[in-house]
């Protein structure tokens, strides 16, 4: 069943009103900055990942990392992927931990 909402407002000044904020430059410059950081993200496949660390490591212990949360993954369309930054800082964790 569709949920009815009431207000004062007709769908027309509604959309006038988004229309209006989303031109204003403080909402343009907030929607910028946000694209800008989302398109800056690189993704690594799980195999991209396994090769970044030094010796590389297995499937399998990618897995036990994510797992252990050491390394945040993000699945889109059903597959795994994960962020460089993320990833590096993983890297890094990992070599002290072998020293």
């Amino acid at each position: 069943m569709a949920k009815e909402y009431f207000t004062a407002y007709s769908p027309k000044e509604i959309t006038d009103m988004l229309a209006e904020a989303i031109r204003s430059d403080e909402v343009r410059d907030i929607i910028a900055k946000k694209l800008k950081r989302a398109m800056a993200e690189v993704y690594l496949k799980p195999s991209e990942v396994c090769q970044l660390f030094q010796p590389s490591i297995s499937r399998q212990t990618l897995s036990r990392l994510v797992k252990d949360g050491l390394i945040p993954k993000t699945v889109l369309d059903g597959a795994a992927y994960f962020k460089l930054r993320d990833v590096k800082k993983a890297v890094k964790l990992y070599k002290k931990a072998l020293r």
